[in-house]
């Protein structure tokens, strides 16, 4: 296993565009912090399907949400650990998840 933690510039069909090269990847693990406010995706922009971004596809359905705190309809293979509205603040996140 190897860990690239270089400045990825495009996600491709192929793997990871990182400068010049193209990192074959088979798992891509985003982790960027906490962040209790503001944007969720704070610094990058996800598009999924039909290149509609997260923030528009949560302005659409009236805020921000996913399926069980993980997935998102037309997000393929995007999946989320501890994702929107998932920290209750007075219980357990996997009570949460586990829905």
């Amino acid at each position: 296993m190897q860990v690239h933690k270089e400045k990825a510039i495009e996600i491709t069909p192929r793997g990871i565009r990182g400068g010049n090269e193209i990192h074959d990847v088979d798992v891509i693990v985003l982790a960027t912090g906490f962040q209790t406010s503001g944007k969720f995706f704070k610094g990058m922009e996800v598009v999924g399907r039909n290149g509609v971004t997260a923030d528009q596809h949560w302005d659409g359905i009236g805020g921000i949400g996913a399926y069980n705190t993980t997935a998102m309809h037309d997000f393929p293979n995007l999946f989320m650990l501890l994702g929107p509205n998932s920290v209750t603040g007075h219980t357990s996140a996997l009570i949460t998840i586990e829905k």
